[in-house]
């Protein structure tokens, strides 16, 4: 374990160099003239001599990175003798000086940031340098580039360097380590470039590699992989992994002075072909195999660019998302450096810190697992060894592990509450208050079983359920809440079902790219500033009742454009009822949810059309409230409308306080209106009168509305719709001609006028008032 590998120093025994220790031969020598052909450095590092590349941690390079791949190159040889200019070869453990572990060549340091830099090693009380060398720059020795770091009472030290000019972000330089006279430096790291920095969260669905996404298309396997080594060789895209597995448990909530001290993951092999045996060592974690196909996860992976085989193994939610960011060209020269800290089947409490634990309060211990799952426990060992480095947001895919009833750690209201807290502590806890949230609410699977739900898929036949279960809509509910924070972006995955047999089940969904381009939308309005990028589908503001048979919902669509709303969406016909109702809006009455008779769009609002004078009992509505949602709502840029479970409003003023939109003819449902069958919105706004609360008052029977009165009494104002052509009031012989069903809805339109007409006599007191009620009767009435 880690906590026992601690020398009395405070070093970890026997830890390896996270950089390049100073080594003995200029085996970098021909990797700095190739970079000087591509446009690289265009010097040698003159003033330290010649350094190696030899770092005890780097993988080894497979045959198709290693002709490619334009960074250092590796010497993981003891060499025997050294050239006349090269210092003696210097280990960087026990008391020497170091970087810690966090720190690596090939990494990415946030641009735009202070940037901390620290490590372990030295004599207490002595003086260290750290500089940051462009090389071939005559920059290097500036202020802004040099800092000091004293050697404190436990072997650890830490130094800083303010904001470095833009002008440095995507060049290639060098964090050197050295005691201010001497002349060689303690320790280098090479091909640091200044970036973005992404750190992806989770459990399984973070976890799972490229390979997984692509099992039934080896084409776009290959593309993919060739894709790597191109952005790779560019310096576009870095990858690391915090260790995760590796024959490590993290069982404590003890913060550790830096990351597990564990081997680098072996290269996954190519998961196509006959299978392979001997790659794997305790960091590669096997997949499924199947139909000559297998794939493997890398669980640690210090600092690299990405090639084909480091590829293999890394997180297809990190890699797609970065992808996206990258042909975006939101960031154009601007490396991005994605870092994948997860862990499959994980509780949310083992991510919280203490704080966020105490927020929450639960009884007891969350439940067990082959995963971690003590509280804190992947908060002390995965998230604060990285306390000090900055990042551009952090992307948490999450909540499988907590689907539930509402058992201690379980069930959505628990992870409203813990997601808040633990977004809270993070950020606190690493230092960026305003650090951004990407929140990916739960896909579309089939939740058979809860948290134990894991090779079951849609369009299986049988389920153990006898109805629906409502955890997973829950869950995706509770995510949503998190958006009450700012900086928190959630993004839909509910729309994103598919019927494919993939190794790991339905809760294991194939459609990463997908997912990664939507994420990446939600980074250029959260990082980068795009404020117009449409990165959501339509959110709801508010419910309200707009008559006694119609409740209508306010959304907001950014720039999104309109509602589209689609109902002839239905279940795919292989998915199980008790996963896909087939519901889209639904409302409750009396305790039971209905559908409505008829569901219209108005301007940015839609309109839910009820059976008689339903509306009155409507407590609350809902939407896509399903493992399997039949999505029949978006926007007109083609994202899909949130998840939610809201109450109806019967204060119009408040719903108009929520929906601002409402007061403005063409956009959205005014309060107390009705849109046309054709959806028209051209409506009357309504007077304050009409934005006063509906209540129940049983004596108020003259309001011909059973029971329901304004303050005072007022019925809801029924706006009359403009016509060119308006009925002539002596036509008598056309209103005798009409139906008794017709008649029946002219004459309650009628008495709800007549109602609006008492409300205006009771407003107006003892003045002097005329009233003239004027009918516009449509043609199809007469």
């Amino acid at each position: 374990s880690v906590g026992s590998a601690y020398g009395p120093a405070g070093v970890l025994a026997g830890q390896g160099s996270s950089g390049l220790c100073l080594g003995a031969v200029d085996a970098a020598a021909e990797s700095r003239a190739a970079d000087a052909a591509n446009g690289g450095f265009q010097q040698p590092f003159a003033r330290y001599g010649s350094i190696s590349s030899t770092d005890s941690h780097q993988p080894e390079t497979s045959e198709s990175t290693a002709s490619d791949d334009d960074g250092p190159s590796v010497d993981n040889s003891d060499a025997g003798s050294s050239p006349s200019n090269s210092p003696p070869k210097m280990v960087s453990v026990g008391n020497q000086p170091r970087f810690s572990n966090v720190f690596h060549s090939s990494m990415v340091l946030q641009r735009g940031r202070p940037i901390e830099v620290w490590g372990f090693g030295g004599i207490p009380g002595e003086k260290l340098r750290i500089v940051i060398d462009e090389d071939g720059s005559s920059d290097s020795d500036t202020t802004d580039r040099v800092t000091t770091a004293t050697v404190d009472f436990d072997a650890s030290w830490r130094g800083a360097f303010g904001v470095q000019h833009s002008s440095l972000t995507g060049k290639r330089i060098r964090l050197v380590l050295s005691r201010p006279k001497d002349s060689w430096p303690l320790q280098v790291l090479e091909d640091v470039v200044l970036g973005d920095v992404y750190l992806f969260s989770g459990q399984s669905n973070v976890d799972l590699p490229v390979t997984y996404v692509h099992q039934f298309n080896p084409s776009e396997e290959e593309a993919e992989e060739h894709l790597a080594d191109a952005l790779g060789r560019s310096g576009m895209l870095r990858l690391m992994i915090v260790p995760a597995r590796c024959g490590i448990m993290y069982h404590d909530d003890i913060i550790p002075r830096e990351l597990a001290d564990v081997p680098e993951c072996n290269p996954c092999p190519h998961p196509f072909g006959p299978q392979q045996s001997g790659f794997a060592n305790a960091c590669n974690q096997l997949g499924g195999h199947a139909n000559n196909y297998s794939y493997c996860n890398c669980d640690k992976l210090s600092w690299v660019r990405a090639t084909a085989s480091n590829l293999r193994g890394f997180s297809a939610s990190a890699w797609f998302t970065g992808r996206a960011i990258v042909e975006s060209g939101v960031a154009k020269g601007v490396p991005l450096g994605l870092v994948r800290s997860s862990w499959g089947a994980t509780n949310i409490a083992a991510w919280c810190g203490p704080e966020a634990v105490s927020s929450c309060p639960q009884e007891g211990e969350p439940p067990s697992s082959f995963a971690p799952w003590r509280r804190s426990s992947l908060y002390a060992h995965m998230i604060m060894p990285l306390k000090g480095l900055q990042f551009s947001a952090v992307i948490w895919f999450h909540g499988a592990r907590n689907i539930g009833g509402p058992e201690p750690y379980m069930g959505g209201r628990y992870y409203a509450c813990a997601l808040k807290a633990m977004i809270k502590e993070w950020r606190s806890s690493l230092e960026q208050l305003s650090l951004p949230f990407l929140v990916v609410e739960s896909p579309v699977y089939c939740n058979e079983n809860d948290f134990r739900t894991w090779h079951s898929w849609c369009n299986d036949r049988h389920s153990r359920l006898k109805r629906p279960d409502e955890h997973l809509p829950e869950m995706r509910l509770a995510q949503n809440e998190a958006e009450e924070l700012d900086q928190v972006y959630v993004v839909s995955a509910m729309d994103q079902g598919n019927l494919v047999k993939a190794l790991g089940g339905s809760i294991h969904s194939v459609a990463k790219r997908d997912l990664g381009i939507r994420v990446s939308l939600a980074a250029r309005s959260a990082v980068y500033g795009e404020k117009q990028t449409v990165w959501t589908g339509p959110r709801p503001h508010v419910a309200w009742r707009a008559d006694f048979s119609h409740v209508s919902i306010c959304f907001d669509t950014g720039s999104g454009g309109g509602l589209v709303l689609n109902e002839s969406n239905r279940c795919p016909k292989a998915v199980l009822p008790v996963y896909c109702t087939g519901a889209t809006f639904e409302l409750e009455i009396n305790g039971t949810w209905r559908p409505p008779v008829t569901s219209i769009t108005c301007g940015r609002s839609v309109v839910l059309k009820l059976a008689g004078h339903d509306a009155l009992s409507v407590t609350r509505v809902r939407y896509a409230w399903a493992d399997w949602p039949v999505n029949s709502l978006y926007s007109e840029a083609g994202l899909p409308a949130r998840l939610f479970n809201m109450p109806v409003e019967d204060d119009a003023g408040v719903a108009a306080g929520k929906c601002p939109a409402m007061l403005t003819a063409g956009t959205a449902v005014a309060p107390g209106a009705v849109c046309g069958s054709d959806g028209d919105s051209r409506l009357q706004s309504p007077t304050e009168e009409a934005l006063k609360p509906l209540s129940k008052d049983a004596s108020a029977s003259t309001t011909g509305l059973r029971g329901y009165s304004r303050e005072p009494e007022f019925a809801p104002q029924l706006p009359v719709r403009s016509r060119e052509s308006r009925s002539d009031s002596s036509s008598s012989s056309s209103r005798s001609s009409l139906s008794s069903g017709k008649e029946a809805g002219l004459a309650e339109r009628a008495a709800a006028a007549a109602a609006a007409a008492a409300g205006a006599v009771s407003a107006a007191g003892k003045k002097p008032v005329l009233i003239l009620l004027v009918a516009s009767v449509a043609p199809e009435l007469l």
